[in-house]
Parts: C-alpha cells; sequence; structure tokens
C-alpha cells in the first residue's frame, strides 16, 4: 500500500492483481491473498491486522470487510 493510496484503492489494486493471476491460470489460494494483502498494509493497520489474525475465520472477504469497517469508526 502505497503512502498516500486509500484503503480501497489499495484493495482494488491487490483484487485486479489476483484477477489476473487467475486468468493466466496461477490463482491465490484465499489465505495466501489474505497475507499479501495484509503484509502490505501500511503500519496504522498494525493493530488491526494483529487482532484479525487470532479469529478463526479469517477469509479474505471477511478480513476486508473488518477493514472497511473499522476504517469507518
Amino acid at each position: 500500500m502505497h503512502k498516500d493510496e486509500t484503503l480501497d484503492d489499495y484493495l482494488a489494486r491487490i483484487e485486479e492483481l489476483a484477477s489476473m493471476l487467475k486468468e493466466l491460470n496461477e490463482p491465490m489460494a484465499d489465505g495466501d491473498l489474505t497475507f499479501v494483502m495484509m503484509e502490505g498494509l501500511t503500519p496504522e493497520y498494525a493493530a488491526s491486522c494483529t487482532t484479525l489474525t487470532l479469529l478463526d475465520e479469517t477469509s479474505y472477504e471477511d478480513v476486508v470487510e473488518k477493514l472497511l469497517d473499522n476504517e469507518t469508526e
């Protein structure tokens, strides 16, 4: 995630790259996509990432939903 990039823009970029890989018959596993997305976040999301990794259910969609929810609070 670039310093001046919004979370929405970052997520769109990640999803576009994942889509491109899928088109090349090299889809990313959900866990790998989640890991890459969380690793690329700026330090301001560190606390959220730590909390999210403690949850039992951390699918990509769940993580994105929780990050977006936290951002609007």
